[in-house]
């Protein structure tokens, strides 16, 4: 185990309003792994030390009539993924992919990165084709979209997203 003085990095609060459960889950995951943190007990104090007082109120509404630190880290966790990150069907979710063109502040490269993040929860059987296609048409209007528009259909996301200059 990790001597405290060999703790790698530190966890910031989580704020429902403010940050993704699914990316903090991750940190909190990899905070444990890196620093050696194996046991549910810890994990859990780790986890109600970052948690934010709106986050904890409801896991300790979830565990009365018991204390939230009676409960098990993995069966805490399963909770708070569901209430922060609730299933939507494929179509919601090909709903958010296909109305999420570039934003005027986004770069080509974040903007790939986002198709990319939300295409993976739509189930598609041909992602590449479905990215190259939204990549295209949500281009901003203009000259890369129109050389974009020029290409043969064997182009793929990954070329066509890595240059926007053509």
């Amino acid at each position: 185990m990790a001597a405290h003085s060999d703790y790698v990095e530190h966890l910031r609060e989580f704020d429902p309003a403010d940050l993704d459960w699914s990316i903090f889950k991750r940190r909190i995951d990899n905070y444990c792994i890196a620093n050696e943190i194996t046991d549910e007990n810890r994990k859990g104090a780790i986890l109600f030390n970052v948690l934010s007082e709106e986050a904890y109120k409801l896991v300790y509404n979830w565990c009365l009539p018991t204390e939230p630190t009676d409960e098990n880290y993995s069966e805490l966790i399963p909770l708070l993924t569901e209430h922060f990150k609730p299933s939507l069907t494929v179509f919601a979710v090909r709903y958010q992919f296909y109305n999420s063109p570039r934003t005027s502040s986004e770069t080509v490269r974040d903007w790939s990165a986002r198709l990319r993040n939300l295409v993976v929860l739509c189930e598609y059987e041909e992602l590449d084709m479905v990215l190259r296609d939204h990549f295209i048409v949500g281009y901003n209007k203009g000259p890369v979209q129109d050389r974009l528009f020029q290409k043969k259909k064997s182009i793929t996301f990954k070329k066509g997203s890595g240059n926007s200059s053509f």
